[in-house]
């Protein structure tokens, strides 16, 4: 009751109090600049928190919002094109420019393809996992002991560095693909036979070797950009392979459960149909196992890194004369 006498009264108090109104939508943009103004006016800004959480998390909260204001008042906003203009650094990458330099790298491209390839072998095969021991191989608690092999990853990484010495990475990226589909093809062969599951699996680590070592693909292919192009768009091309791992990431996720559910995998049924356990067993191993040749062809293209050495000696002449 004393709710509704105080509501009215409270409208009117907030409508003549000279308040910022506060949205919790895309207009809290209009809260921080409303804000702003009343501080630049000289006035005294008091921020209340909202939430009804813990005393601490109040505070972290308040602290938060507070800090974000000043950030907008204290840092002044620049524009970037009129500071350019006056300073005559005219190096500011348009987007059509940026699109243009990455459209004619094509190695980006096929890194791009290689690293979406690699988020569908390792999605599929850990997304399935679990029900290859349950169901076709007959004891889930088998695969606690190969998601431990994965310890060995950093051991193998040791090796790298002496390994480049001797290849390039793109050859070492088509032998460690050799060996993940030699590895697979284990899992399909010897399925029943825990030994050579066993080694299936460690023929399969290999790969993430490689896949660890993306980072290098990105730099020689930045490298051919600013080569090529004469800018190395390290932005653009970041984006490229990250959404193709993010790709990669959500096809395994569809492939998985359309396979399943056109085999008719059911999860209620302790022992599932030949049908269903031929889907995982496909799933588990031999797509892949044809994954991972598909890498060796996409890498077997990649052709840059004999131009390298030709190309950073150009960009180091190129730079020593800039300078």
């Amino acid at each position: 009751l004393l709710s509704y006498v105080i509501a009215p009264i409270s409208v009117c108090v907030f409508n003549n109090a000279n308040t910022v109104p506060v949205y919790h939508d895309t207009r809290i943009i209009t809260t921080f600049r409303e804000s702003i103004s009343r501080l630049q006016e000289g006035a005294s800004v008091v921020i209340f928190p909202e939430h009804n959480q813990k005393y601490n998390n109040i505070i972290y909260d308040f602290q938060d919002k507070f800090i974000g204001l000043a950030r907008f008042f204290f840092i002044k906003e620049v524009d970037i094109s009129e500071s350019q203009e006056q300073s005559g650094d005219t190096n500011q990458l348009q987007f059509r420019v940026l699109l243009d330099c990455v459209r004619k790298n094509k190695y980006i491209f096929i890194i791009a393809l290689f690293t979406l390839v690699g988020g569908l072998i390792q999605n599929i095969g850990s997304a399935v996992t679990n029900y290859y021991f349950q169901y076709v191989y007959g004891d889930l608690n088998v695969a606690g002991l190969f998601g431990a092999l994965g310890i060995i990853s950093p051991f193998l990484l040791v090796l790298m560095p002496m390994l480049m010495k001797k290849w390039s990475l793109a050859r070492l990226s088509m032998i460690a693909a050799v060996f993940g589909a030699v590895g697979n093809l284990f899992k399909f062969i010897f399925g029943s036979n825990l030994i050579a599951l066993l080694i299936g699996n460690l023929l399969a680590l290999v790969p993430l070797m490689v896949s660890c070592m993306i980072n290098i693909f990105l730099i020689e292919c930045m490298d051919f950009g600013e080569w090529k192009n004469g800018s190395r768009v390290e932005g653009g091309l970041g984006a490229i392979n990250g959404f193709a791992s993010k790709l990669g990431t959500g096809l395994s996720s569809v492939i998985v459960g359309f396979v399943l559910q056109f085999a008719g995998y059911d999860g209620t049924l302790s022992v599932q149909s030949s049908s269903a356990n031929s889907a995982i067993i496909a799933l588990y191993a031999i797509i892949p196992m044809v994954l991972f040749i598909v890498q060796f062809i996409i890498m077997k293209q990649y052709d840059l890194d004999g131009k390298l050495p030709q190309i950073r000696k150009e960009l180091e002449k190129r730079r020593g004369v800039q300078e």
